[in-house]
């Protein structure tokens, strides 16, 4: 008979939104986000450069009780994408979480300095916020699979206070 251990996860007590925290990695502080997550520091590039991939979350409250339209908000993440001479648009399509009036994943190939890496923006509005959920990871960051910002974009809950 195998147990499981349940990941532990970390939740943003003004939104509601938790998110898994895999092996290695840890909550940390980034001005102006919610809540961010960053993963061991690995090597990026052949030349030593090491960068740790991070997933961070954004909210804005609606104002006077106003919705936020998830359209507007993936559309215009699609523009700026598309606007950046060195982002790629790989995917955009419909990510369905639960308690959100609507949502959106964007994912899209870009340099951060002369490293290439992935950034996945998932976009959701639920009764009280817009959130934006981002994901950077190296390109060449295969790592644990067990802790990769898959894991913990897989793992999204959005509580009551979201």
């Amino acid at each position: 008979m195998t147990t499981t251990t349940a990941m532990p996860t970390v939740t943003c007590p003004t939104t509601g939104v938790t998110l898994p925290v895999p092996p290695g990695w840890e909550q940390v502080d980034a001005p102006g986000c919610t809540l961010a997550l960053a993963g061991p520091p690995r090597q990026a590039a052949r030349n030593g450069t090491e960068m740790r991939a991070s997933v961070v979350v954004t909210a804005h409250p609606h104002a006077d009780g106003t919705s936020t339209d998830v359209h507007a908000l993936g559309h215009a993440a699609l523009a700026a994408a598309t606007l950046d001479p060195g982002s790629l648009p790989i995917a955009y399509d419909v990510l369905p979480l639960p308690r959100a009036l609507g949502s959106r994943r964007l994912i899209v190939s870009a340099t951060q300095g002369t490293l290439p890496v992935e950034i996945t923006q998932v976009l959701a509005v639920t009764d009280r916020h817009a959130l934006s959920i981002t994901a950077t990871r190296p390109v060449g960051d295969l790592g644990d699979p067990s802790a990769t910002t898959s894991t913990v974009l897989g793992g999204i809950e959005l509580g009551e206070g979201a």
